[in-house]
């Protein structure tokens, strides 16, 4: 929640697709925090 500004909510999810569900698994980090370190925007 202090990284995403919204309040956990179990019934919001995004598909990212393997790939990239992948890498940002392997990076530790959310997927916001992804996008900032990867110029990617959602």
């Amino acid at each position: 929640e202090h990284i995403t500004g919204y309040q956990y909510e179990p019934w919001h999810i995004r598909y990212l697709g393997k790939d990239l569900a992948s890498k940002v698994f392997e990076s530790k980090l959310t997927y916001d925090e992804y996008c900032e370190n990867n110029s990617l925007s959602f």
